[in-house]
């Protein structure tokens, strides 16, 4: 059995022995900053050996250069280097 886990950003990379720890977080429809909008919240923690972790970093960079290709993502300049965009 699977299920879809949906979350808005990754808000936490912590790296312990060989272990990564990626921490998740959405936007709280109860909880509000102080300007009004949405808090980001912690949500969700996925724990995976290293090794994983530089594969997902391999898989993600190839996953950005094809939507690039496709133009599902713009290149950009942003302010302190590169950046990639979803396209306007």
């Amino acid at each position: 059995m699977s299920s879809d886990i949906f979350v808005d950003r990754l808000v936490d990379i912590a790296v312990t022995g060989g272990v990564v720890r990626l921490d998740f977080a959405n936007l709280s429809p109860a909880q509000k900053r102080d300007d009004g909008q949405p808090a980001l919240v912690f949500s969700q923690r996925v724990v995976l050996p290293i090794e994983a972790f530089v594969e997902l970093g391999d898989t993600v960079a190839k996953m950005i250069s094809i939507m690039v290709e496709k133009g599902t993502l713009v290149k950009r300049e942003a302010s302190g280097g590169h950046a990639e965009g979803v396209p306007n």
